[in-house]
């Protein structure tokens, strides 16, 4: 998921998780990962939409940045 910085903040994220969510009713999916670039503005950012972060993958990327695991039920 990436929302342009100029339309950040605006609700386009929730809208898409929203979106997704719903799109998904009744399927046989029954929980969303995502994997994202460790750092606290996404990770608060899918906490808001309900995620958890279950695992912190440290030196994942090239540059040894490390990588955060989420998950929603």
């Amino acid at each position: 998921l990436y929302v342009d910085r100029h339309h950040r903040r605006l609700g386009v994220g929730s809208a898409l998780i929203r979106h997704l969510e719903k799109e998904l009713k009744g399927s046989q999916i029954s929980h969303l990962w995502v994997h994202n670039l460790h750092d606290r503005i996404s990770g608060a950012f899918f906490q808001k939409q309900g995620f958890q972060c279950v695992a912190s993958i440290e030196n994942y990327y090239s540059d040894s940045s490390p990588q955060s695991v989420f998950v929603k039920q």
